[in-house]
């Protein structure tokens, strides 16, 4: 784009300035390294719904990775309710699964941010 403004050092200056605009806005999001979700990068809050389709997913992503064995697939919902945690709503996820061997295992607690980007994953609950 140019914009012809009386004196070539304002036509160099507005160039380098929209130069710099333009370059610094390709750099200017998050942590290239996480996921976001769609509703993190757009501010928006997730309901009920997206919170079990998330974290149903993440549990998906679990057994194809090696993480949680093949038994995981049939996981039934227990719960899924937000909570605060350093000021901040989050949401905790949880599936019951009557195929686990370990008992202290039986249960997994998905943790969403308040956007459904994982915060973690456990067997505690805490």
């Amino acid at each position: 784009m140019y914009i012809h403004l009386p004196g070539t050092d304002m036509n160099k200056l507005l160039m380098l300035m929209m130069s710099i605009i333009f370059t610094s806005s390709l750099y200017a999001h998050g942590n290239h390294d996480r996921k976001e979700t769609f509703y993190s990068q757009m501010g928006i809050s997730i309901e009920i719904k997206q919170a079990r389709e998330f974290s149903r997913n993440l549990i998906i992503q679990f057994i194809q990775e090696g993480r949680l064995d093949k038994n995981w697939n049939d996981a039934r919902l227990i719960e899924a309710k937000t909570q605060m945690l350093n000021g901040m709503k989050e949401w905790k996820v949880s599936y019951y699964n009557p195929q686990e061997k370990e008992d202290n295992k039986k249960t997994i607690y998905v943790f969403l941010d308040e956007y459904g980007n994982s915060v973690g994953v456990n067997f505690t609950g805490e």
